[in-house]
């Protein structure tokens, strides 16, 4: 890589990154100290003054690393991470994905699926299975919820998806509707790559170039055994056919298909700042989306409507006991 790329990119490189991430660093203490932020860019510029900047720049900006690096890692990082290419992606949500495409991460033993779980039962809090319809404020000034046929009403509310239209809100408390990268995600049975497909033997595949995937890699169970037959995941913008998967694997098995919105679509000259708050007593998690999509940002994006909220009801935060930790 050194070779390729030059020592002092690399260099340069991991600089930028940890500087980055020094400064995003600083929202933790920020959070725990019960402070909120109405919007986006308030939220961002407590980090650093010059993140919301970064949100309004491309990815091609950023300073001192050569074509090469740029086309192949900053772009791998993307097209994995985002399926999406750096020309329109933004300064920040570049190095969020290379953050997310070095070492030292975390998962969850048994799967990241289990977080909502533990913060559920950690919150002690009582969950209705239905999708809430309409959000409509009150007389007194409350707000009410309708699902299927029942109605209910509350002090203040969180949005904490992201707003597809589907949730009607109050005409004067409305959220962006931004447009979603559509991924299609394919987990199949397979003994191997093929290596005649691609000319040499591979066992997990970036694009950086054009090419009808985003990436291919092999993926263990989140349990930690061994399965009797190796799954691989394939990102990618199209539905891949049976014919093609067959030809890319050798002994293809059992094949999932799923589509799903999975985040934004960044484009640098679009401004990325959004409302938290879209009302009294009304906040929407899912705005943070716009800056960058990532289970971190999501956790800040929750803190801070705990906050919001704790604030807007009147109610002291319990402050955890300290610990250490590395985030991102």
């Amino acid at each position: 890589m050194a070779w390729r790329y030059g020592p002092m990119t690399l260099y340069k490189a991991n600089k930028q990154l940890q500087d980055m991430l020094g400064h995003f660093d600083r929202i933790y203490d920020i959070q725990e100290s019960g402070d909120c932020f109405a919007n986006v860019s308030e939220l961002l510029s407590a980090m650093s003054p010059t993140f919301p900047a970064m949100t309004q720049t491309s990815a091609d900006t950023i300073e001192d690393l050569s074509a090469e690096f740029m086309r192949e890692i900053v772009g791998a990082a993307l097209r994995v991470n985002y399926g999406q290419y750096s020309a329109n992606a933004t300064k920040f949500v570049t190095f969020v994905s290379l953050a997310g495409s070095e070492g030292g991460l975390w998962a969850i033993d048994g799967g990241n699926k289990r977080l909502p779980y533990a913060l559920l039962a950690a919150a002690d809090a009582f969950l209705i299975p239905h999708k809430v319809r309409k959000v409509e404020r009150s007389q007194d000034e409350r707000y009410l919820l309708h699902w299927d046929q029942v109605s209910d009403t509350y002090d203040a509310v969180v949005v904490a998806a992201p707003f597809d239209g589907t949730l009607e809100l109050p005409s004067n408390m409305q959220a962006s509707v931004r447009p979603m990268e559509g991924i299609w995600v394919t987990l199949i049975e397979a003994s191997a790559v093929n290596s005649s497909y691609f000319g040499r033997p591979v066992s997990d595949v970036i694009a950086v170039g054009l090419a009808w995937f985003n990436s291919i890699g092999r993926v263990w169970p989140v349990d930690g055994r061994t399965p009797d037959k190796p799954v691989y995941k394939i990102f990618s913008a199209e539905k891949p056919s049976r014919q093609l998967l067959e030809s890319v694997f050798v002994d293809v098995g059992q094949v999932e298909q799923h589509h799903w919105l999975a985040y934004p679509h960044y484009d640098w000259s679009k401004n990325a700042d959004a409302s938290f708050q879209l009302g009294p007593g009304l906040w929407y998690n899912n705005a943070i989306e716009w800056t960058a999509s990532a289970m971190e940002m999501s956790l800040v994006g929750a803190k801070n409507a705990a906050n919001c909220a704790a604030k807007h009801l009147g109610l002291a935060l319990k402050q955890p006991e300290p610990i250490d930790k590395d985030e991102l």
